[in-house]
């Protein structure tokens, strides 16, 4: 969102309204979202872009039902063939030895010109050398990052001073009801245990996830 409505340009313009240096606004309407990971994070990235009228499709190895969110699912190994449909392109894949380095150099080659990038998984998702020279080159036209490679990103590194970046430190999931449903996913887990019945949210140690 800050992106698409160049919200940074304009609150560093604050006073002035100067419209010089600025992204171009944009409707996210019509537009094709591509989510990599469709788990808990990538289905509600799902709902909030299909209620902006956006095409949505995604890629995850699990067998994910049909919504009307989704226009289609792949799999993994179809990531760079469904690269090239994306206007906006959203990572929230956990980090394993599979998805490490997912989005690099021959990725970024193959989306479109003037793409959006938005990483709210893990740093180590994407190259960040690949992104920062992908920025430049117009390539991708803004990002969002939640999470950076290395995090925190070192005193003087480029991403700090590019405009058409929006960064945060590492905070997608906090809100002031993030503590609360914490609570209430342990005390859960804690009566299904005692009681012998399936836990929630169990991580898979051969997956990683």
């Amino acid at each position: 969102m800050a992106a698409s409505r160049s919200l940074t340009a304009f609150f560093n313009a604050q006073e002035t309204w100067n419209r010089g240096n600025r992204l171009p606004i944009i409707e996210l309407r019509g537009k094709t979202a591509l989510i990599i990971g469709l788990g808990g994070i990538g289905s509600q990235i799902a709902q909030r872009a299909a209620a902006f009228e956006m095409r949505v499709i995604g890629v995850d190895p699990k067998d994910i039902p049909m919504s009307r969110d989704l226009a289609y699912v792949g799999t993994p190994d179809e990531l760079d063939e469904l690269l090239p449909q994306a206007d906006v392109v959203f990572s929230s894949v956990p980090h394993t030895p599979r998805s490490h380095g997912m989005l690099g150099e021959e990725q970024f080659a193959l989306m479109k010109d003037g793409v959006y990038v938005v990483n709210v998984s893990r740093g180590p998702i994407i190259d960040t050398d690949a992104l920062v020279a992908a920025l430049r080159s117009g390539k991708v036209r803004a990002a969002g990052l939640d999470v950076t490679d290395p995090e925190p990103l070192p005193d003087g590194h480029p991403i700090w001073s590019m405009p058409n970046v929006a960064i945060t430190p590492h905070i997608a999931t906090v809100s002031d009801h993030s503590i609360e449903r914490r609570v209430v996913l342990f005390r859960d887990n804690i009566e299904r245990f005692v009681n012998g019945r399936p836990l929630r949210n169990v991580v898979d140690k051969k997956l990683g996830y």
